[in-house]
């Protein structure tokens, strides 16, 4: 079986709900939702400590066309390092998959073969990291981030209120928050799909806890052209004061050709 790029866009693409839109309300603040969101998962010097954790949790991967399962564990230090660690059984095979992305490099590790990641992959995996580092919520008080109100949705059966998030040189984000507590909801936005053109993905975040003093999501699903692509529960979110370099080096292996992506058991 070909294993395709999915570990880091687990991150940063990650019971899914009806999405209706409905009538834009310009008299929406998007400053106050920013705000309240920030207030919700426990302050600005809460969020500070958060922008570099460590994760670990189960997913289940269906972009394949069939269910893969796996445990994970992730380093984000967004929106520059990013590491991801999978490990599943396919084919009756153990298999360990890492992966991961600074802005110097980008490597991909399966069982014992290292190989660089090709750079449209880079491309798309970085502009997901972006996106990604927004959900942290600190980055849209941020100057370069323009923020509109697109109204108000009803996101998991409950009122919501969406943001759309612009910032030059990439892609559009939809952030929508619970109207009520204020916590990050939703995210939307066009992504590069498995067979290569755009598609439309949404990525719901629920069931908040308090892992180590911090307010996060423990569910995360998503869905590409509403479809199931990608469900994810989450054990541990711990901040992490410092992730050494070596963490995310590329370790020594057999090189493979970058432009083949890499098969189980090779």
């Amino acid at each position: 079986m070909r294993i395709l790029p999915l570990g880091l866009l687990v991150l940063l693409l990650f019971p899914s709900a009806t999405f209706h839109r409905l009538a834009a309300d310009e008299r929406i603040d998007p400053q106050a939702v920013v705000k309240k969101a920030i207030q919700a998962m426990g302050g600005e010097a809460t969020l500070a400590r958060s922008q570099s954790v460590f994760m670990k949790g189960t997913c289940t991967f269906y972009g394949m066309g069939q269910p893969i399962e796996c445990t994970g564990e992730w380093f984000k230090q967004l929106p520059a390092r990013l590491k991801a660690s999978y490990h599943m059984n396919l084919n009756g095979k153990d298999v360990t998959r890492v992966e991961a992305v600074t802005k110097d490099q980008g490597w991909l590790a399966i069982a014992g073969r290292v190989r660089d990641l090709p750079n449209d992959q880079l491309v798309e995996i970085r502009e997901g990291m972006q996106a990604g580092h927004l959900t942290t919520l600190l980055p849209l008080r941020e100057p370069e981030c323009h923020l509109s109100s697109v109204g108000e949705a009803e996101v998991a059966g409950r009122p919501a209120v969406g943001l759309k998030v612009s910032r030059g040189g990439h892609r559009d984000v939809l952030l929508y928050f619970d109207k009520q507590y204020g916590y990050l909801v939703k995210r939307q936005e066009r992504v590069k799909g498995m067979t290569g053109g755009e598609v439309d993905e949404e990525t719901l975040y629920s069931d908040y806890r308090d892992f180590n003093g911090i307010r996060s999501y423990k569910t995360m699903t998503t869905k590409r052209e509403g479809k199931p692509f990608l469900e994810c529960e989450f054990s541990e979110f711990k901040p992490v004061a410092n992730i050494p370099d070596s963490t995310f080096a590329k370790p020594k292996g057999v090189a493979t050709n970058t432009g083949s992506p890499a098969k189980a058991g090779n």
